[in-house]
């Protein structure tokens, strides 16, 4: 079964869109999942059960599937605290869940979704932002499963007037980890921020599909994608911002650069730019880096070996977006185990 398929045509040519997987799973009778957390929600109301059916831009059969988690969490009040959700898959192997998040008029957030796993676990999700009038979202989600698992994940996000929304995707790989992100800014002065960290190993397949579409005036998107590949790793990465017809004074902006730590490691990347409107600004680049060996010799001869030097240069490319992460302690614990997995292949 063919997933995450890149919204134009000229893709084909390019093999980016063959990322196949079983269908077994969706023969599956689910469970209700019941091994999560959820956190600091004290200024939230979170409402159980959703009948809402929703379709998955990674592939229409996943409607088949009926979720074994369905939540709708309004966050009404500003809040220093970080919304957590937090699921545990060591119990339960299959998770098929509904989010939904709503931040309203005026509020600014924080939120955390992460994905931990001791066992091979099975994962997909949706996660639906709605982000009212004046709000702000600042969002990281993180897939932390165990190697030898699955995980699809769709987010979707409305914005509209003056919404501002940020997203972190912290991806530390899995036998397959796959993600999409359709960004609708459908009023003036919305931004949408989507970046994206991700560390392949062993054999890998990463995919991220991340498409933005610019409706209204004065709006501000960013699609930034920093990674690393090892050994036997691969990745596709394919981004899209799209001016439609009242986007008049919109600026989007992509780029993606991959890091290959060993030679039989393989990315491709696929940025597209498309306009349907007058007076927009947009950009996109694509890079593939090997490490500069005169850089790692300039390091290492400060007393380092030579493994230490890469992962301080990839470390740096991975900062830059873990700069401003509101949580302190959160980012070191993702440049924690970043430290742990990075290695380099002579």
């Amino acid at each position: 079964m063919i997933i995450n398929n890149s919204p134009v045509r000229t893709s084909v040519n390019y093999g980016i869109n063959n990322f196949e997987i079983s269908n077994e799973f969706l023969n599956n009778n689910l469970k209700t999942y019941t091994n999560f957390k959820i956190e600091n929600a004290e200024n939230c109301g979170i409402l159980n059960n959703l009948s809402q059916k929703q379709t998955y831009p990674l592939n229409k059969n996943f409607t088949k599937l009926k979720p074994n988690f369905s939540k709708k969490i309004i966050i009404k009040q500003n809040t220093q605290k970080p919304l957590i959700v937090n699921f545990d898959l060591n119990k339960n192997e299959f998770l098929v869940e509904n989010l939904f998040l709503e931040i309203s008029n005026g509020v600014c957030a924080n939120a955390i979704i992460i994905l931990n796993s001791k066992y091979n676990a099975y994962h997909l999700g949706f996660l639906k932002l709605k982000l009212f009038q004046n709000s702000s979202l600042n969002l990281v989600v993180i897939n932390s499963l165990n190697e030898g698992s699955t995980n699809l994940f769709n987010i979707e996000n409305f914005n509209l007037k003056n919404a501002n929304l940020n997203i972190k995707i912290i991806d530390f790989g899995c036998e397959y980890s796959v993600f999409s992100n359709y960004s609708f800014l459908k009023q003036d002065g919305a931004t949408a921020n989507l970046q994206n960290i991700y560390l392949g190993k062993n054999n890998n397949k990463l995919d991220y599909n991340f498409v933005q579409k610019i409706y209204g005036l004065n709006c501000n998107g960013l699609i930034n994608s920093v990674g690393a590949l090892l050994d036997k790793s691969c990745k596709s990465f394919k981004g899209t911002i799209e001016f439609n017809k009242g986007a008049k004074k919109s600026v989007g902006t992509e780029s993606e650069f991959c890091f290959l730590l060993s030679n039989k490691a393989k990315t491709k990347a696929l940025p597209i730019l498309l306009c349907y409107e007058e007076d927009v600004t947009g950009t996109h680049s694509s890079a593939v880096g090997k490490l500069d060996s005169k850089q790692l010799f300039y390091i290492s001869s400060r007393g380092l070996t030579k493994q230490e030097a890469v992962k301080i240069v990839v470390k740096a490319k991975f900062t830059a977006i873990l700069n401003n992460l509101f949580d302190e302690n959160l980012k070191n614990n993702i440049l924690k185990k970043l430290d742990e997995k990075i290695k380099y292949e002579e």
